[in-house]
C-alpha cells in the first residue's frame, strides 16, 4: 500500500470533553499507528500529533477534528476527501450520548479517533474496494469488520482504548492462515466479528452488511449513510 499520509494532526473542537481528554486519545493513537499498525501494513508510521492550532491543509497531512454535533446525522464519525484535502471528523456528542465514554470501551471517543486514524491512513481518498470470491466488493475500511473490538494502550498511567483492526490479508481470500487483525480474533478474509460490519457492492448496488450482535442503534446510523462521498463510523 502506497504511503500518501506522513502527518496526522488532531483538533478539539468539542465543549463536552477536554484537551487533555483529546490529547491523552492522540497519544494512544500516534503509539497504536507507530508500534501496531504501521509494521502490520508495511508502511513508515506518520506522526500523530494533537494540536490547539488550526493546521493548514497541506500535501501529505490529514486532520481528524472531534466535534460535539454531527454535521452528517447521527455519525459517530466519517473520514473523507474534498478538493485533495483529507481530514475526518469524531462527534463526542453522540458516543456521550449513546453511552460512550472518553477513553474507555470500544463506544469511547478515543476508540473512534482511532478508527477514524487508521481508515484514513488505510484509504485516504475513499475509493479503495478488494474483490473478493464471490463476486462482491468489500470497501477498504480497516476497522469497521472489527469495530466492536478494542483493546487499551496505557498513556501516563491512564488507560485508553483503541480500536482493533484488519490487516491487509483480510483483503484476500489466498490469505487463510495469515494474520487477519491485531487481536488475532478473526480466522478467515473477509469474515465480521460480532459487532463489525461491512460495506459491500454487487453490480452496482451497495448494501452494509452487520455482524449478528451489532447493536441496534448502530445499526440505524450506519443505514443513514452513504458511503460513496464519504464513509461513516
Amino acid at each position: 500500500m502506497a504511503q500518501t499520509i506522513t502527518k496526522v494532526f488532531v483538533v478539539n473542537a468539542s465543549k463536552r470533553v477536554t484537551n487533555h481528554d483529546i490529547d491523552l486519545a492522540t497519544q494512544a493513537v500516534n503509539h497504536q499507528v507507530r508500534d501496531h499498525f504501521a509494521p502490520l501494513w508495511g508502511i513508515k508510521a506518520p506522526a500523530v500529533v494533537f494540536t490547539t492550532a488550526t493546521p493548514t491543509p497541506a500535501k501529505g497531512t490529514a486532520v481528524i477534528t472531534v466535534y460535539d454535533t454531527p454535521d452528517v446525522d447521527g455519525a459517530l464519525g466519517y473520514h473523507t476527501e474534498d478538493s485533495g484535502v483529507v481530514y475526518g471528523k469524531v462527534f463526542a456528542g453522540v458516543i456521550l450520548d449513546n453511552g460512550g465514554t472518553a477513553h474507555t470501551g470500544s463506544v469511547s471517543i478515543s476508540a473512534c479517533l482511532s478508527h477514524e486514524v487508521l481508515e484514513t491512513l488505510g484509504d485516504p481518498r475513499v475509493q479503495l474496494w478488494a474483490s473478493n470470491d464471490h463476486g462482491a466488493q468489500i470497501a477498504y475500511e480497516v476497522c469497521d469488520p472489527v469495530q466492536g473490538d478494542s483493546y487499551d494502550i496505557v498513556v501516563h498511567g491512564t488507560s485508553v482504548a483503541v480500536s482493533d483492526f484488519v490487516t491487509p490479508a483480510w483483503f484476500d481470500d489466498q490469505q487463510a492462515g495469515e494474520q487477519l487483525n491485531y487481536l488475532n480474533t478473526v480466522t478467515k478474509p473477509f469474515t465480521l466479528r460480532k459487532d463489525g460490519y461491512v460495506v459491500r457492492m454487487v453490480e452496482g448496488r451497495v448494501t452494509n452488511v452487520f455482524g449478528e450482535a451489532m447493536p441496534a442503534w448502530q445499526k440505524d446510523l450506519k443505514r443513514k449513510h452513504g458511503r460513496i462521498s464519504r464513509r461513516a463510523a
